[in-house]
């Protein structure tokens, strides 16, 4: 009796350590998801729970009542977090559950709770809706893309498609640079029923290459946040210059801004100059006359636009100093133009970092089509000038950062400034 009471007790524990090794707890995830606004239920799409940053591990379940789970309430679904895969629930464990588009183009949330140690949790509401793809960006622009620091301004500009619905908004986070974090961007252009472009000036406090990025949002809160604009913030360059009045003469001086400058225009040179500035010109060589702006009733004239590898004459009442700061523009090379039957006069500025230092190498630079270069001597008031007749010869001058000249070519001729 003894050896079998003693097999029956082995029995026991062989079964009952057979029970607990094969038992496994359950912590159910419950919740509601609503019927789409379009009445289409959601009963039978399939809901997931996970894992924040794991979606891929993740246990699923029907919404509604199914094979599965025949006793589910109508917009209802229960689903074990002990399943998910590669992970081990515990109290206080934050989980994420959504509504996955089964094919149909329609999905919920996603939303999150914290667990607590009760036999289930409850998600937040879910309400099914239709999957809209938000609106698509495209052409990030700076212009210009490089910017000094504090001074320099760019415009910032994207194009945005429509895909269901109208746009409502275009932001971008210029936070990097110093400002707001919801910058918005204003409708500059449309293009046609669907295009339209968005822009907004900025500048930068902070120096460095940045990725600003761009929110479009639509009317019904689908965004696209994946485009950035590119921009890069340098420490400012600043040239002086020192404009000269000859007393009982002219106060003419040839000038060139190599600098990507928020001066765009005579109007804006003038200004930056001050009021001892009463004519801001330049040469057409195309046409082969002078255009200009003058102060004359508040200013009037030709208000031609500023560029880097152009030059100007200033014309100033008294001596004046003033400067300019910006950033460095890439080199692009000039068409220097010959008129049928006329004169092949250009007005030109060299590079920042001009490695051409006299006139006798800005002839050359230029090429055999070049016959003669000249500059304007402030202090004199007179034109001083090299010519190529017999390989050279006049006032073989010295090349000057911020300093006009006037190049002369018998052939249209496509020059790269070194």
């Amino acid at each position: 009796m003894r050896v079998n009471k003693l097999i029956f007790i082995a029995v026991l524990m062989v079964a009952f350590l057979a029970l607990i090794s094969g038992a496994q707890a359950a912590h159910w995830i419950s919740g509601t998801v609503n019927d789409a606004a379009d009445s289409t239920p959601a009963d039978g799409h399939t809901v997931i729970i996970y894992y924040l940053g794991d979606e891929a591990h993740n246990n699923s379940g029907i919404i509604g009542p199914n094979p599965s789970q025949p006793s589910l309430l109508t917009n209802m679904y229960m689903i074990d977090a002990e399943s998910i895969p590669g992970h081990t629930w515990q109290t206080g464990d934050v989980i994420y559950a959504e509504v996955i588009n089964n094919g149909d183009g329609y999905t919920a949330g996603p939303v999150s709770m914290t667990t607590t140690g009760g036999g289930y949790d409850q998600e937040p509401d879910m309400t099914l809706e239709i999957w809209v793809p938000p609106p698509f960006v495209a052409e990030p622009r700076a212009n210009p893309s490089q910017i000094s620091i504090n001074t320099g301004v760019t415009e910032l500009s994207v194009k945005v498609y429509k895909t269901s619905y109208d746009i409502d908004t275009v932001t971008v986070n210029l936070s990097q640079i110093g400002g707001l974090s919801n910058h918005m961007m204003s409708l500059k252009e449309v293009i046609n029923s669907t295009a339209s472009v968005y822009n907004c000036t900025t500048n930068s406090s902070v120096e460095g290459t940045f990725s600003l990025p761009v929110n479009a949002t639509d009317i019904h809160g689908n965004s696209n946040t994946s485009v950035n604009i590119s921009l890069e913030v340098t420490s400012a360059i600043q040239i002086q210059y020192n404009l000269v009045k000859k007393s009982g003469s002219t106060g003419k001086n040839w000038i060139s801004i190599p600098l990507e400058t928020n001066i765009t225009n005579a109007s804006q040179l003038m200004s930056a100059i001050g009021p001892n500035c009463d004519a801001v010109n330049r040469w057409n060589p195309v046409t082969q006359r002078s255009e200009g702006w003058i102060s004359l009733f508040g200013g009037m004239g030709t208000n031609f636009a500023i560029v880097p590898g152009a030059g100007y004459e200033v014309s100033v009442t008294a001596n004046t100093t003033f400067s300019v700061s910006g950033t460095i523009p890439p080199t692009q090379s000039i068409n220097l133009v010959k008129k049928p039957g006329s004169t092949g006069k250009n007005w030109v500025g060299l590079p920042y970092f001009t490695t051409t230092s006299t006139a006798s190498q800005l002839m050359s630079s230029i090429g055999s089509n070049c016959d003669a270069v000249n500059r304007w001597n402030p202090v004199t008031q007179r034109s001083e000038g090299w010519i190529s007749l017999f390989g050279g010869m006049g006032t073989n001058f010295n090349i000057v950062t911020g300093a006009g000249y006037e190049v002369s070519v018998t052939g249209n001729t496509t020059w790269m400034p070194t």
